[in-house]
């Protein structure tokens, strides 16, 4: 996982795989993340939710981290 934080915004772009398939998605956060997700870093895996008819269509639940 990647991030970028700035003034104005910031998001995460994350990838993943299904049936040896990458995808790579963008999810802008909200201006308050750092209470949500306090500890978010770079490199950080978490659980990601796909159809499973249409793979390329996923969230990311950063409230559910996945130990290294």
């Amino acid at each position: 996982m990647r991030w970028q934080d700035s003034i104005s915004f910031a998001y995460v772009l994350y990838s993943y795989f299904v049936d040896n398939e990458s995808y790579e998605h963008g999810q802008d956060l909200a201006p308050y993340y750092q209470s949500i997700v306090p500890n978010l870093q770079k490199g950080q895996m978490f659980e990601v939710e796909y159809l499973t008819t249409n793979p390329q269509r996923s969230i990311i639940h950063l409230d559910k981290p996945i130990a290294k």
